[in-house]
């Protein structure tokens, strides 16, 4: 839940926007409530939710928005729990909030009746049928799939609680997607290190035209194209996720060994940043949840240039959008002819790990270096060495610039 600082009638004052029922047409009402400080403002949600009006009760047919307006307030509540709690166990943080209602969008982007499905026609032909689709019909990869099921199991045991619906999905829910994963392609070497060039001078031009200090942190596109080729940059050579990068500071790197350290991400829509989650193996040196990734030395140079003197240890290097990202993104592999179905920023991910594959190295190490938790089945946590990851870099180094 946002709780935001406003002013409201030239006063000072806190607000937060809260679900409050839904119009004729099922969007949803929200309510914003002012308070003069930030716990009256989460005092005062917390009341609303608990009284909130219970009339969707009364409503006689009920659809998933229903259940969703009462989910969403329960993840609101949730939410405040965490902040108010860091270690509580019946609190989400807001970024996770965030990805429930991407779920929810999925979920009611691929139903006939979208947010309107009345839930009494939900039956086991149906649920095969929605499983179905999403394989067929919509293309949703595994774990898309395995996330928007997830949110419609939770939207009907949410209906059951209410008694809403005598549960005859328990017998079904459990059903799982007879899925083949579809094939995705990765660029060519030579269509990669084509990419790379574009980036790189991209990130010298945006370098050259910046006359102003801190790269990223400046007013002007030019800015912000230097920040959006450098970020990719790191991650062609490193194949870590986009919000990784997004979210690395200086002190992350050690150009002694060679290598960055993987321990934040950053939410590419709140633009919040969290640590990672604790993989089930790290390396020795890592601490919990976090990875050490070995980076190219071609990297040395450019991130002199972007890091000056002024800059703190432990400033966040990007503050780029993902949207300028993938701008950029999709300029420089139309120029470089690049099919537009593999563009997205996990196409750097997709390439490394490829070229990891072809230069053999062993399974486990690619998702120690990744952060694949599903490809490294262990009991419990463990330590992992990775000794070839300086020769292994060399080798990338000839075979990706």
């Amino acid at each position: 839940m946002n709780i935001r600082p406003c002013t409201n009638h030239g006063k000072k004052m806190f607000k937060v926007t809260v679900p409050n029922g839904v119009y004729p047409n099922g969007k949803i009402k929200y309510a914003t409530l002012f308070r003069k400080t930030r716990t009256e403002c989460k005092e005062a949600a917390r009341s609303f939710h608990q009284e909130a009006d219970t009339a969707l009760k009364n409503i006689g047919t009920h659809s998933l928005s229903d259940v969703h307006i009462r989910l969403q307030k329960d993840w609101d509540l949730k939410v405040l729990n965490k902040e108010e709690n860091p270690l509580a166990k019946d609190g989400i943080k807001q970024s996770t909030k965030n990805r429930y209602e991407d779920d929810i969008k999925s979920l009611f982007s691929v139903l006939p009746y979208g947010k309107d499905t009345a839930l009494k026609i939900i039956n086991k032909d149906w649920y095969d049928t929605f499983l179905n689709d999403m394989r067929t019909k919509y293309n949703f990869s595994k774990r898309q799939s395995k996330h928007v099921r997830a949110m419609l199991n939770n939207l009907l045991e949410k209906a059951e609680q209410l008694d809403w619906i005598v549960s005859p999905h328990h017998s079904f829910k459990k059903y799982t997607i007879d899925y083949t994963p579809k094939h995705v392609k990765s660029m060519t070497d030579k269509q990669a290190k084509r990419l790379y060039d574009e980036l790189e001078q991209s990130f010298y031009f945006g370098h050259q035209s910046n006359s102003h200090g801190h790269y990223g942190h400046n007013s002007g596109d030019e800015p912000k194209l230097c920040e959006s080729a450098f970020l990719m940059m790191i991650q062609y050579s490193t194949g870590i996720r986009w919000g990784e990068a997004a979210a690395l500071c200086v002190e992350d790197f050690d150009w002694n060994n060679f290598t960055v350290k993987i321990n934040k991400s950053r939410d590419y829509r709140d633009r919040s940043v969290s640590v990672t989650k604790a993989a089930h193996l790290r390396v020795e040196d890592a601490n919990e949840g976090e990875r050490i990734v070995p980076i190219s030395s071609k990297l040395m140079k450019p991130f002199a240039k972007y890091v000056v003197k002024n800059v703190d240890k432990n400033s966040q290097l990007f503050t780029v959008s993902y949207t300028r990202c993938l701008e950029l993104l999709h300029e420089k592999c139309k120029k470089v002819r690049i099919p537009d179905d593999i563009v997205d920023t996990k196409m750097f991910r997709r390439f490394i790990i490829s070229q990891w594959q072809k230069m053999g190295v062993d399974p486990k190490t690619i998702a120690i270096r990744v952060g694949h938790n599903d490809t490294v089945t262990q009991n419990g946590y463990g330590t992992f060495s990775d000794p070839n990851a300086v020769s292994d870099i060399k080798r990338l180094e000839a075979a990706i610039y």
